[in-house]
């Protein structure tokens, strides 16, 4: 069955565009709270003075936003809507924590939406303390995304190796000395040397203990 982004029906306003005051070029360096198909009054009042909220339709409806990821999604859920595609979509598009609310928050679709990666559902209203749940989600985030960004970096770095280098690193890995590597490979101890001395500097570890702690990050 194709996947299909979550139609939204809701018609909720955007806010109309102002003149680039120097009070609105801080605030638009704020970090974003986007808001799909609700305006949500509320909400922008209990994030405080440290973010900015950005009103869409829908996902193809935004222009507030600019090339920044925004910190944290709320999806105003129809009842019409599928949870799981709806949050699924809203993951793919922004990489970011997703907050939904509804009106019809049945113990069904709250399910599916924490099944789906939703951080939390809420009902009409959204309570007084969400501004630490939205940092500490958008937190987590964060670490996860850099370490995705690292291990695609260790993961470049060993496809960097040759095939003899990558031998090589599979024997430091093992614990090896270069004399077992050298009599392993049947190469002299002077290549065994040079090879590791290579993967070393290839793999950006001090030694072969760093070496170690960089290929356990991605599971090698």
């Amino acid at each position: 069955m194709s996947v299909m982004e979550p139609t939204i029906r809701h018609q909720v306003s955007i806010r109309p565009s102002v003149s680039a005051e120097p009070e609105t070029q801080l605030k638009s360096e704020l970090p974003a709270i986007l808001v799909i198909a609700s305006d949500m009054a509320a909400l922008e009042s209990r994030l405080g003075s440290d973010h900015r909220v950005v009103h869409a339709r829908n996902m193809d409806d935004i222009d507030d936003l600019g090339s920044a990821r925004p910190l944290a999604v709320f999806y105003n859920l129809d009842v019409r809507d599928d949870v799981v595609e709806a949050v699924r979509a809203v993951r793919r598009r922004f990489d970011c924590p997703v907050f939904i609310t509804s009106g019809y928050r049945d113990p069904r679709t709250v399910a599916d939406a924490f099944r789906a990666g939703a951080q939390d559902v809420f009902g009409d209203s959204v309570p007084v303390e969400v501004e630490p749940k939205v940092r500490l989600a958008a937190e987590r985030c964060r670490q996860m995304r850099r370490g995705q960004e690292e291990a695609n970096e260790i993961r470049a770095r060993v496809d960097s190796l040759s095939t003899r280098e990558r031998e090589v690193m599979g024997l430091l890995a093992e614990g090896l000395s270069i004399k077992q590597i050298a009599s392993r490979c049947e190469i002299s101890f002077q290549t065994a040397a040079k090879h590791r001395a290579n993967v070393l500097r290839k793999m950006r570890a001090e030694n072969d203990v760093r070496l170690v702690h960089v290929l356990r990050k991605v599971g090698a």
